[in-house]
């Protein structure tokens, strides 16, 4: 689910059309630049790119699939498989695919295939992770020559940034999605040539793919590694080692290490990413359902040591659940949240319904070293004001799936959640609990919904006061603490390359030296 927040101004255009990235040019297999090594902290296991939206499957996705359009760094819409777009009413969109771009099986990527790919995320019986973060549950696409129509259950205001996240498969794989659990069928870069479960994936240059829907107009065959590896890497400071050999060029690297490999001077390129958030368990049977409980503990929590130990000493306080600069303007966070008081804690807990010593389970994402003292810090902050914490420690694909499945018992997680927009959290902080629905924490936020649904029915940021104000809602309540930001998601050794505003390395982008 590691995605990241918006870091420039963003507006959805009602109407909009854009010349041509790349002028329908493609490029040759032949590949002359070597090997580019990639690690990622967690194997992606299920390569299906609409199946998981964890970060190891989202980094790995983008190598072989391209998207209807392109976020691009510094948060303006480019034209990628979709070269047009626009509002026919709230709750209608036509795109026009482009013309020629071609398959890894030499297919077309046409606008049946586009739409097929939105219609398969939009059924719910499919239970794609994309649903409802790229394209809304229950929408319907129809294709009729270039132009592929989507009709919307409501109004979706960030829907075209929003497709900018959702990797499209082509006609092959839609029709046999097994396939794609261990190979590839998309129109990027690169194709997946072999697997070894656990240890590394290898992808290939293919023929026929579009320079400018990878991030680069110019990217031939001449400029871009012939082979891509990605490489099963747990340990940060593994992976720090790794870089600073020269055996990995890219990886992200969160902790301490980064200081390291900032010293040695290595490539850095990224976004301001919040580094953690903290989720509280709504569900009626846990005793963080208790509004009271929730404001005590963020009232005992000392912001700028929780900070300090999430972000390895480098980030800054966040300013809500997105990055910095983001979508709609503004520090949500501040003067909302509960302020540090730690007697005003212990006073708010014996105002709880039992009067009994409280016990929380906190679980955090074990295999992120700054998740892990962030943990730490926070239980024994509880732990002074009396809890009796429980540590649950697991790494992130097992935490995420555990508690997306609600087969975990807790009640506060340390983990990241990131979103590109605010109409991206919404179905993670309303609506149907785990596991039938997103909302895994079962937050039921009143003046949350009733302001969502009111920025709903607005155009992009002409909703962002409403927007802004249902976020500090969650705040208020203490429903969710983000807890801070930090600059630069990866590093790399031996060659560069440029991420898009997905965070997500664009791999026509990729030069190795």
């Amino acid at each position: 689910m590691n995605r990241v927040g918006i870091t420039a101004v963003l507006a959805v255009v009602l109407t909009a059309t854009a010349a041509c990235a790349g002028g329908g040019q493609v490029a040759d297999s032949s590949g002359s630049s070597g090997t580019f090594t990639f690690g990622v902290a967690t194997d992606p296991g299920n390569l299906d790119p609409q199946r998981s939206e964890q970060e190891a499957n989202t980094q790995v996705a983008a190598l072989a699939y391209d998207t209807p359009v392109i976020l691009t760094k510094d948060r303006q819409v480019e034209p990628g498989v979709v070269t047009k777009w626009q509002s026919v009413d709230p709750t209608t969109w036509t795109l026009t695919v482009r013309a020629g771009v071609t398959c890894s099986d030499g297919t077309t990527l046409d606008a049946p295939t586009v739409a097929n790919n939105l219609n398969y995320v939009a059924n719910a019986k499919n239970a794609s992770a994309y649903a409802n973060v790229t394209v809304p549950t229950g929408s319907v696409a129809t294709a009729a020559g270039d132009t592929v129509t989507i009709k919307l259950p409501a109004p979706a205001p960030f829907l075209i940034q929003d497709l900018g996240d959702l990797p499209l498969v082509c006609a092959k794989g839609i029709a046999d999605r097994e396939t794609l659990a261990t190979g590839s069928d998309g129109s990027g870069p690169y194709q997946v040539t072999s697997v070894v479960p656990g240890n590394h994936i290898e992808y290939s240059l293919r023929k026929g793919f579009t320079p400018g829907l990878a991030g680069d107009t110019t990217a031939t065959a001449a400029t871009l590694p012939s082979k891509i590896v990605v490489k099963v890497v747990s340990d940060a400071t593994t992976t720090a080692n790794l870089l600073l050999g020269g055996q990995l060029n890219a990886s992200i690297v969160t902790g301490t290490d980064q200081k390291r490999l900032q010293a040695n001077g290595l490539y850095t390129v990224g976004l301001s990413n919040l580094s953690d958030q903290i989720y509280f368990n709504h569900s009626s049977s846990r005793p963080t359902a208790d509004t009271y409980v929730r404001k005590a503990l963020v009232m005992a929590m000392n912001m700028p040591q929780v900070i300090a130990a999430d972000t390895a000493g480098l980030g800054a306080p966040a300013t809500g659940l997105l990055g910095t600069p983001k979508v709609c303007s503004g520090n949500t966070l501040a003067r909302n949240l509960p302020a540090y008081d730690a007697n005003g804690a212990q006073s708010l807990l014996t105002r709880t319904k039992t009067g009994a010593p409280l016990t929380i389970v906190l679980a955090y994402s074990s295999d992120v070293t700054t998740a892990t003292s962030a943990a730490q810090v926070i239980a024994a902050e509880w732990r002074q004001l009396g809890v009796n914490v429980t540590l649950v420690g697991k790494p992130s694909d097992q935490l995420t799936s555990s508690i997306l499945g609600a087969t975990v018992s807790w009640d506060a997680v340390v983990f990241d959640l990131g979103f590109a927009t605010p109409a991206q959290m919404v179905p993670f902080m309303s609506g149907q609990g785990a596991p039938n629905g997103e909302n895994f924490s079962f937050i039921d936020n009143a003046t949350y919904n009733g302001l969502i649904a009111k920025a709903s029915t607005l155009a992009g940021t002409q909703g962002c006061a409403d927007w802004n104000a249902a976020e500090s809602a969650l705040f208020q309540n203490a429903d969710v603490v983000p807890t801070g930001q930090t600059p630069f998601a990866y590093y790399g050794k031996n060659a560069t390359f440029q991420v898009s505003g997905y965070d997500l390395i664009l791999p026509g982008t990729i030069r190795a030296q």
